[in-house]
């Protein structure tokens, strides 16, 4: 019933076949060695394990096959896999419901999740994909995705889970010879979606199932699938700056702490455990990423891409955030252009208004181009990297309080 070898959701409970089957897939895409292999493909083979309340948790679930099927044919030899794969590709066949598609068990609901990832996983698996592809039930079941890429849903928002999904099934190599000018022209409308998504905050989304008598729940973490998603798509995407967002929250979710237990794992979200199916999902992202970068990027892109991200010199754009949301990106010669405009400004604005004194409107314009002239001069300073934040601070705090507080008060009386 239990193994020591294989990894569960999380440190403390018992290992299980379809967390470990996620971890192997990860494992050989990194190039890595499954550690104890005899001890991990036997874990693999087990449909039930002992839970940590001692009753038997059973695993046989679509998704369970599938990953199941996608490790075994990955870490094993070629001669041994086929015997070993053949179990649970035959129970994905066979579960392939009429109508397209599959649900989290035979007879359920069809969903996306355990359709996206039985069709991937026949693809790489299965030995006689050509003969199902031609079949009714899976052309069905790929017209689907290709809807639901699309966004051709029933009405109601498609979850971005749904989406990430479907993209990763259209650009499955192993089913290339189902694609159309119909589902490309679905890849970029998924594309797009995802990416408009990834200029806001992603939600974890869930989907409860069950696996026999046991109620569970199934956590889409949308960041790492959107970012893995997106960068298998379209590798040139990884400079969007709303994809580069979102990989940069998938890196703050890692546990970089050397002193903490589990460093080097992922969070669920900010504040949220470390478990191993958010590593496995974020690890598989960055994959992902690394191979688009190596793609569509040069060394001397990665680098000048670096520098200006981090504004190391002072001609390089930083943003200027004056309203939330809406930053502004300044380097020193637009600042100083910037600066020089509004001190002409003042000094014409100030030469009329003494030229002609009296007013209130009149100063309050005057005092208005000076805190203008104010913040381009600021920003201008704070692009070279000798005016450190205490010295801009510094520097504003001096005019405001010589300058600007004194003389505000008569223009307001």
């Amino acid at each position: 019933m239990g193994t020591e070898w294989g990894w569960g959701w999380v440190e403390d409970v018992p290992p299980n076949p379809q967390n470990t089957a996620e971890t192997v897939c990860v494992l050989v895409g990194a190039g890595r060695p499954v550690p104890n292999a005899g001890g991990v493909i036997n874990l693999l083979r087990s449909s039930e394990v002992e839970a940590p309340g001692g009753e038997s948790w059973h695993f046989g679930t679509t998704m369970d096959l599938a990953w199941t099927a996608r490790a075994l044919r990955s870490c094993c030899a070629p001669a041994e896999a086929e015997a070993l794969v053949r179990p649970p590709v035959e129970r994905l066949r066979a579960d392939l419901d009429p109508a397209g598609g599959w649900g989290f068990t035979p007879g359920e609901e069809i969903r996306w999740l355990p359709t996206s990832l039985a069709m991937i996983a026949l693809s790489e698996a299965d030995d006689r994909i050509g003969e199902l592809v031609a079949t009714a039930a899976f052309q069905a079941a790929w017209d689907a995705i290709v809807a639901t890429a699309r966004g051709q849903g029933d009405g109601e928002p498609c979850p971005l889970s749904s989406l990430a999904y479907a993209l990763d099934v259209l650009v499955c190599p192993g089913l290339a010879p189902l694609r159309s000018a119909r589902s490309r022209r679905a890849v970029d409308r998924a594309v797009g979606s995802l990416l408009d998504a990834m200029a806001g905050d992603l939600p974890v989304e869930q989907e409860p199932f069950r696996r026999r008598d046991r109620l569970d729940v199934w956590r889409h973490l949308t960041v790492p699938l959107t970012v893995g998603a997106v960068a298998r798509a379209r590798p040139d995407a990884v400079l969007d700056p709303r994809f580069r967002r979102q990989f940069a929250v998938l890196c703050r979710l890692q546990e970089r702490d050397p002193d903490y237990e589990d460093v080097g794992g992922y969070r669920v979200a900010f504040g949220g455990l470390i478990t191993t199916y958010a590593t496995v999902q974020s690890l598989d992202a960055t994959l992902s990423v690394r191979a688009s970068l190596s793609e569509c990027l040069t060394g001397a892109d990665v680098l000048d891409l670096a520098v200006r991200e981090h504004g190391l010199h002072h001609s390089e754009g930083r943003d200027l955030e004056l309203l939330p949301g809406r930053p502004l990106i300044v380097n020193s010669g637009a600042a100083l252009a910037m600066a020089i405009l509004a001190t002409t400004m003042l000094a014409a604005g100030a030469t009329a208004a003494l030229a002609q004194p009296g007013g209130r409107v009149r100063n309050l314009l005057v005092w208005v181009m000076i805190a203008l002239a104010t913040v381009a001069w600021t920003a201008y300073l704070a692009r070279w990297r000798s005016w450190s934040r205490a010295k801009v601070l510094w520097f504003l705090g001096t005019i405001a309080t010589v300058v600007l507080v004194p003389a505000m008060l008569p223009a307001l009386t």
